[in-house]
């Protein structure tokens, strides 16, 4: 009973965490710029401010780095980056999975097949 009491408080705790920094999917977005950092990651701007309130730049930055919060390899990174040009140069619009933190984390991003 006591082990279910404390299993039960846990479980409660951390879905009140990560509701705060729940994952979403943005609606679709077009690229405004990509900017490559030193290390490898990258800074993508919208020209939408579709990302959310908690989100840098009024919601049209996201960050794309090698992170275990998003699980996001060097890998990924690379990849993110290739479909991002890809989006920009051919004119489709992307959307971006990222937390609602300041940092607006990304941990993937798609082409919209429109």
């Amino acid at each position: 009973m006591r082990k279910n009491l404390w299993l039960s408080i846990g479980f409660i705790g951390l879905n009140l965490v990560s509701g705060a920094f729940a994952s979403t999917w943005t609606p679709p977005i077009t690229v405004k710029s990509i900017e490559s950092l030193a290390d490898g990651s990258f800074i993508l701007r919208a020209n939408e401010t579709n990302s959310g309130p908690n989100c840098a730049e009024s919601g049209t930055l996201f960050k794309v780095y090698v992170s275990a919060a998003s699980g996001l390899t060097e890998a990924g990174v690379k990849s993110a980056l290739s479909i991002a040009l890809t989006a920009m140069s051919t004119a489709k619009e992307l959307e971006v999975w990222h937390d609602n933190t300041a940092n607006c984390l990304v941990s993937s991003i798609r082409i919209n097949g429109n």
